[in-house]
């Protein structure tokens, strides 16, 4: 099967003079930044650095910073802004989507919270056609546009996705992949109408990588990126993803560790000419030119060894029942997931219906494992990977 690729999130501060070839180091194939932090400055100033990427062979995905928009109503973000810096400088962007999500205080916190309100659900959905159509005749060069599908149940991810599919020609969809519902009902959505390229939103969780090899291998995909801001998360904190141990194909560690020069083996660390335990949580001087050096440098290894996690996936789909075996051992509450994925297909597979529909009328016994949250569901960090 054709590569799934694992992006890390969070790599915009590397655009500057000092680090903007750690890229170099890195072992993946894309990279995912955010309109928000290249706003600022014309495109021309960061042209330099988009070529530079694309000399180390790697292509940059940009977010349009729909999701920040509802984090922080005071933002504001102008459609064709975010279209024009993503035709200028990357290779693939997301359009301008308003998420079906709300900021609410909860006990002196404030949470996004899931919109549930059919009207204001409608209504997201008509900014996002608008904006849209802000774009629809302009030219994306040779970026690739994706259209974001967004909802709650199957019927609300049907109504996203035929309200807002015909807008525009995209070249792929993103999925909703924060929990598993969210990727089953979304990816399962779009399943029969002929996509080839696809990216999965915002996965953080360990466990919910083999479904994407499982259910993709079934398909004749041409693409599919999958993003995760772990690498970033981790290195802010002073925090380092070490290194994964292969065990006869079969297990797999991710562990913690304190850092020191020479313990890993990926390109960043090759590359280092000083011992990173020496800057651990310690402050850069003013003289120095970007004082985002060392998480830069800890972001770099981290995305390596989330890639080296990806790669391990990858070997294992190639025969799918060693796949559902290992991911079932090492995550047991998988086991019901891959159950629904198989009916999922086989419902799709032998009917002309909607997914909603084939959802509500033979899967309706599914119905609470779908509803199924935190509490019983918990998607597993990645540091409780042990």
């Amino acid at each position: 099967m054709n590569k799934i690729h694992y992006v890390p999130a969070g790599l915009e501060q590397i655009f500057c003079d000092m680090d903007i070839n750690l890229i170099e180091n890195l072992e993946t194939d894309y990279i995912l930044t955010n309109y928000l932090y290249f706003k600022n400055k014309p495109i021309e100033q960061w042209k330099k650095y988009v070529d530079i990427v694309h000399k180390y062979d790697k292509k940059i995905i940009m977010d349009s910073g729909g999701f920040q928009l509802i984090a922080d109503p005071k933002l504001r973000i102008d459609t064709k802004n975010v279209f024009e810096y993503q035709a200028n400088l990357s290779d693939m962007g997301f359009i301008l989507d308003v998420p079906l999500f709300e900021m609410k205080s909860i006990n002196g916190v404030n949470s996004l919270i899931p919109v549930t309100d059919k009207e204001e659900i409608k209504h997201r959905m008509e900014k996002t056609i608008r904006n849209v159509n802000d774009i629809k005749n302009l030219d994306k060069k040779d970026s690739e546009l994706f259209l974001i599908i967004h909802g709650n149940t199957p019927i609300e991810y049907y109504d996203w996705f035929q309200g807002t599919k015909d807008s525009n020609d995209y070249d792929g969809i993103s999925l909703k992949t924060k929990t598993i519902p969210q990727f089953i009902m979304s990816f399962f959505t779009v399943y029969k109408h002929g996509y080839k390229k696809y990216h999965a939103l915002g996965t953080s969780a360990l466990d919910i990588i083999p479904l994407f090899y499982y259910v993709f291998g079934k398909t004749d995909f041409e693409r599919v990126t999958y993003d995760s801001s772990n690498s970033l998360q981790y290195s802010v904190v002073k925090r380092m993803l070490f290194d994964i141990i292969y065990l006869k194909n079969k297990v797999v560690h991710i562990t913690e560790t304190e850092i020191q020069k020479s313990c890993c083996e990926c390109k960043m660390c090759k590359a280092l000419d000083y011992d990173m335990n020496e800057y651990r949580g310690k402050p850069f001087s003013k003289t120095d030119l970007n004082p985002n050096h060392y998480s830069n440098t800890l972001t770099i290894h981290n995305s390596n060894v989330m890639n080296k996690y990806n790669n391990f996936i990858q070997m294992l789909a190639e025969d799918p029942k060693e796949l559902k075996a290992w991911s079932i051992g090492r995550f047991p509450k998988l086991k019901i997931w891959f159950e629904i994925i198989d009916k999922c297909f086989e419902e799709c597979d032998n009917s002309e219906e909607e997914f909603y529909k084939i959802f509500e009328k033979k899967l309706g016994k599914y119905h609470r494992v779908f509803g199924i949250q935190e509490n019983e569901t918990r998607q597993q960090n990645v540091m409780e990977f042990f």
